[in-house]
């Protein structure tokens, strides 16, 4: 997680859990995505690999909906028939509301990447889910993330 960063040459650490670094595809304005690691470490994740791959580079609309600079941010943004909703976490843990997303209140989730029970100590803790309705809120741990596709 965040607070704990720290360079490791033997076991490399990144800034953010796994769901943050995922959540940044559709959170910040990037036409043109890299992944920057050796390609064997992302075939070793191939369900966040492909994941990563699937997330579009142009958007046909962007909403921030909720943030407090230098805190977190959720945003929506939509391409031809999907939507994604993601989130970026600060330093403190947090729980956001999608509640105040009525639009998408009982929306059918295609996938959805959120920080696991333990992100905070361990930022590759991860949950993922297929299927299912949009829930009331998602958590996110220090440094954490999510991202929904609808």
């Amino acid at each position: 997680a965040q607070g704990r960063y720290h360079p490791v040459n033997d076991f490399p650490m990144s800034q953010g859990t796994r769901c943050h670094q995922i959540a940044m595809y559709a959170v910040y304005d990037s036409p043109l995505n890299m992944l920057c690691d050796s390609p064997t470490a992302y075939m070793a994740e191939r369900e966040c690999a492909d994941f990563i791959a699937s997330v579009p580079t142009v958007w046909d609309s962007t909403e921030c909906v909720d943030g407090r600079i230098g805190e977190y941010v959720v945003m929506v943004r939509r391409k031809d028939d999907k939507t994604y909703i993601a989130g970026l976490n600060g330093r403190e843990a947090r729980t956001i509301d999608l509640g105040q997303l009525p639009q998408y209140a009982g929306a059918e989730i295609e996938t959805m990447f959120a920080d696991g029970a333990n992100a905070d100590r361990f930022g590759e803790d991860y949950r993922s889910t297929r299927g299912g309705k949009l829930p009331a809120t998602v958590d996110m741990a220090p440094g954490g993330g999510f991202i929904i596709r609808l």
